[in-house]
This record gives C-alpha cells, sequence and structure tokens, in this order.
C-alpha cells in the first residue's frame, strides 16, 4: 500500500500515525507520577495498577494488612464464625396447554426470579427472619439490646415486597419494638403502585443512614445500597436473599465487621448460597492476597477478531473515521456518517424485527465491544502499549458502541404468564462456623476482563416449556408435603 502512496500521502499518514501513537502513550505510565490504593479487597486490575513486583513476577502488594491479622488483632470481627444456611425448595407448574420453546438458560433466571418474588416465598422467608432476629438477637441482649440487621434482597422488587411483608407480619403478630426501613435508588411499579424509599420510609432518602442509627429502627431492607462502604457497628445480622460471589460476598458480609464495644459476635443467616462459594470468596482475602496471571495484551486480538466476525464493521470506515477524528476541527457529520454506516447493517441484521435469536446475537456483538473498551483502556493504562491499528480499532467501536440500538434482545420472550409455582419451602440446613484457618493456601485472584476467545458467543440453547420447567424442579424441588401445600394456598399465614 505505501508502495502506491505519493509522497506527500505518505507523509499525511505518517504524521496521523505519530499523532495516533502520542495519543497512546498520553495514557500509559507516567515516569513523573505515582499513584497509590489501599483497599481491604483489591481486585486482580488493582493489584496489577498499583503493586509491586512479587515472586514470580506477578504483582503483589506493596504492604499487606490481612483479614486474619485484623480479626486477631481485634480490628474487626469475624463474619463467618456464625453461618447459617436455607436451601430453598420449589415446585413450578406449567399453566398452559401448548408447549412453546424458550432459551433455556434465560428462562431459568426468569422462573427463578418468578418464583422469588411470589407472596407466599417472600411471606415465610420474611416469618424466619422476624422470628430468628427475635429469638436469637434481640431475645439475647445482642449488643446490650442495640443489635441491627440487615436484609440483602435480589432486586429493587424484591426490597419493596420484603418491606410491605415485614410490617404485615408484624401487624398481625401484634409485635412491638421492631420497625424495618428499606433502601432502594428510584422508583419500583408493582400492581400499578409506584414505590420509593422515601414514600415508604416518610422521610428523605438522605437520612436513612441517620435514622436506622437511632434505636427506633432495628432492620433495615436494601437492594444495591448499602452493600459497601456503610459503616454502622450496631449491625449485628445479616439475612441474604441474593446471589453472592467473589469480592462482591466479601463487601456486602463485610459490613457486620465493624467494632462496638458490647458486640461480641455476629449472624449470617443465608438463603441462597452455599457454604463453599462463601469460603472460595473469603479465602483469598485472609492472609496473602495473590493473583494469578498478569494481564495479556494479546487478548486484545481475540477480542477484536470475535467482533470483527460478525462483519458489521468495515475497515474503509475505520481508517475514514480516524482521519477526520484527528483533524483540528472535525466534522462530526462525516464522522457520524461513517458510524452510522455501521449502526445500520447491525439495524439490520439485530433490530427487533429480527427473530429471537439475531436479537440475542445483536447484543452479544454489543458486550464484546464492551470488553473490549474495558480491556483495552485497561491495557494501554497498565503498560507502554502501542498498536496504530488497534487505536483505530478502538476509537471507531468506542463512538460505534453508544449509537447502536437496544435490539429487543427477546426481552418479549416471557414465559411468567405461562407458570405457577405451586409450592414452597425453605429448608434449615446448617448452623456453624465457616473457617478460613484451615491451613490452605487461598485460590489466586483471577482477572476476568482477559477473555475473548475469538469464537463468538454460541447460539442460545432452545428446548420445550415442559423440559425447561421439569429440569427447574429437579434442581430446586423435593419431598413437600401437605404442610408446604397449605402454606401456599393459604398465602403463608
Amino acid at each position: 500500500m505505501r508502495g502506491a502512496l505519493g509522497a506527500s500521502e505518505e507523509a499525511q499518514t505518517d504524521d496521523l500515525e505519530d499523532v495516533i501513537t502520542a495519543a497512546i502513550k498520553k495514557r500509559g505510565p507516567q515516569s513523573n507520577l505515582s499513584f497509590y490504593a489501599f483497599t481491604a479487597t483489591p481486585k486482580p486490575k488493582t493489584l496489577e495498577l498499583f503493586g509491586d513486583v512479587g515472586p514470580g513476577g506477578t504483582p503483589a502488594p506493596f504492604s499487606l494488612y490481612p483479614m486474619q491479622q485484623a480479626i486477631e488483632e481485634g480490628f474487626i470481627l469475624d463474619v463467618l464464625k456464625n453461618y447459617v444456611t436455607y436451601k430453598e425448595l420449589y415446585e413450578v407448574v406449567k399453566t398452559t396447554m401448548d408447549d412453546p420453546e424458550h432459551e433455556k438458560s434465560r428462562s431459568a433466571r426468569q422462573i427463578l426470579r418468578f418464583v422469588s418474588l411470589q407472596d407466599g416465598a417472600v411471606e415465610q422467608k420474611v416469618a424466619i427472619i422476624i422470628e430468628h432476629f427475635r429469638e436469637n438477637v434481640l431475645g439475647k441482649g445482642k449488643i446490650r439490646g442495640q443489635a441491627k440487621a440487615m436484609v440483602v434482597t435480589r432486586s429493587r422488587l424484591h426490597a419493596v415486597k420484603y418491606h410491605l411483608a415485614f410490617q404485615k407480619y408484624i401487624r398481625a403478630k401484634g409485635y412491638t419494638g421492631l420497625k424495618s426501613l428499606v433502601a432502594f435508588s428510584g422508583s419500583v411499579e408493582d400492581d400499578g403502585q409506584h414505590y420509593t424509599e422515601t414514600g415508604l420510609n416518610g422521610f428523605d432518602e438522605g437520612k436513612t443512614p441517620e435514622n436506622f442509627a437511632t434505636r427506633e429502627y432495628q432492620v433495615l431492607i436494601v437492594a444495591e445500597k448499602y452493600q459497601t462502604g456503610f459503616d454502622q457497628p450496631l449491625l449485628h445480622t445479616m439475612y441474604v436473599d441474593k446471589v453472592l460471589g467473589g469480592i462482591q460476598a466479601v463487601q456486602t458480609l463485610s459490613r457486620l465487621n465493624r467494632c462496638h464495644p458490647d458486640k461480641k459476635d455476629t449472624c449470617v443467616v443465608d438463603f441462597v448460597n452455599d457454604r463453599q462459594t462463601i469460603y472460595e470468596a473469603f479465602k483469598p482475602y485472609y492472609d496473602v492476597t495473590r493473583i494469578a496471571e498478569t494481564t495479556n495484551p494479546n487478548h486484545l486480538y481475540a477480542q477484536q477478531t470475535e467482533i470483527l466476525q460478525y462483519g458489521l464493521i468495515r475497515d474503509e470506515e475505520i481508517s475514514g473515521f480516524v482521519e477526520i477524528y484527528f483533524q483540528k476541527k472535525p466534522d462530526t457529520g462525516r464522522l457520524d456518517a461513517l458510524v452510522q454506516a455501521a449502526v445500520k447493517r447491525f439495524s439490520e441484521a439485530h433490530g427487533p424485527q429480527c427473530p429471537k435469536k439475531a436479537q440475542q446475537s445483536g447484543e452479544a456483538f454489543k458486550g464484546s465491544i464492551r470488553s473490549f473498551l474495558r480491556l483495552y483502556e485497561f491495557v494501554t493504562q497498565l503498560v507502554r502499549f502501542v498498536d496504530v491499528d488497534l487505536e483505530k480499532f478502538y476509537l471507531f467501536v468506542k463512538h460505534l458502541l453508544p449509537a447502536l440500538p437496544f435490539t429487543g434482545n427477546g426481552e418479549n420472550d416471557d414465559l411468567t404468564h405461562e407458570i405457577e409455582l405451586k409450592q414452597y419451602r425453605a429448608d434449615f440446613q446448617e448452623a456453624s462456623e465457616i473457617a478460613l484457618d484451615d491451613g490452605k493456601e487461598g485460590e489466586a485472584l483471577r482477572n476476568p476482563s482477559t477473555g475473548g476467545t475469538g469464537d463468538g458467543k454460541p447460539e442460545p440453547l432452545m428446548a420445550p416449556l415442559s423440559q425447561i420447567i421439569e429440569e427447574f424442579n429437579a434442581r430446586f424441588g423435593l419431598n413437600f408435603g401437605e404442610a408446604d401445600i397449605r402454606w401456599m394456598h393459604d398465602g403463608g399465614g
């Protein structure tokens, strides 16, 4: 190509590549700047950016005060000393004569969300929570009768339903001295009624932490709020009705670890997560935090290949975009026109008018771009990584992504009107310590952002609704008796 260019054209190309190279280097490490990070739960990216070179050449903390030492020295409490687990059991039935096909993994998630929102399921767990808190926390005078609890829910709608069920149960039992607050962002609609944190609590949401600290309230029900950074030493017990794993599990459960002169222990009651998952989440942070491997910049090329395999991006559009982008006064209209050419192809191949599989493939395409952008921005910040062509690709897809329309992603494939929760039961499993000081070495942390195989996302697996329900019941159902059936039919009363 260079041989076919005139001298002036070749000089312009060289100048453009110099400009692009300079832009890349601006994002890389700077010799005159030093950055430090202080955290109890470092991610692999944090260790790579801020750590020193450790044994084997992998990044390591420049200083370490591990969880084990902090517990032994009384700086924090061990939140896994008293861990209570329940197992949820469901029986779902099909309510339609037809047996339509649905995407298996999406449908399983839909069913699980559907059954977890049913009144009978919520009310049974609320009964367990309240009776446990009254008997084992308030009844035993934890923190001299000042102990508080947090209920961690799966979604904002779950938080609303929990709060309403909480109040209903307390009124029905005539209990006093036990009040709940709820915390979530925005507005939630259920059965035509809109709920907000302010409306349910009766005061501005900014006052929730302050009011929760008073003796008037004992339980805080949350959805994606106050699970990190919330410092309330009177928190003694946490009730978990949400899938947790990895760093999120550590950060969420660690809301209980704050010390108080009268706080001798903590308690977790978990309806969802198994003990091994929680052990594996905490273990890497207990003594020595290690990283399995450093980020390999070559993953970027695999991710780029994965994106290009969709056939929606053209080399000439990337080149034209970059040439305009680096002009002193770039023509935004021409930039937009080049981007919109790719948007048009995307809409024709993956838009809402297309079959469900094509819509889901379109969302997978956008997911691949997001993964590439995150990894590219991290790698070019971490090391001197200069690839002019890859920078061009990065600039184009960075501007393409926000212009891509929502495909529909098969979201209209709602099967909840085709199913019914027939039976539900929450079974007590175990109450004991999840011991971290077992002499075993914790797994090294792995960076999930280095994915991208170049193979694309596999086609979604389809199955008849009857098969999906059968597999769901096989996983979550077990030996229901008449008492369980009456509970569901009576609405949990």
